[in-house]
């Protein structure tokens, strides 16, 4: 998969713009020299989907059982 590939696919799985050049950015501190149409390995996109994907997690609410009895 390219870069510009995988930047589109996860703007449509987490509803935001996310652009290749901003993928490039974080892209580059493991591997040097990719560009828009450089090809990802399996473990670069693992990489970056852990990035995107942790960040757009909801955060966990703490239910007290008090609440519940309600």
């Amino acid at each position: 998969m390219r870069v510009h590939e995988l930047a589109k696919q996860l703007s449509g799985e987490l509803g935001k713009q996310i652009t290749s050049s901003e993928l490039l950015v974080k892209l580059n501190k493991k591997k040097e020299g990719l560009k828009p149409t450089s090809n990802v390995s399996d473990e670069l996109i693992q990489y970056i989907r852990g990035l995107y994907i942790k960040s757009a997690a909801p955060a966990k609410t703490k239910i007290k059982i008090s609440d519940l009895n309600k």
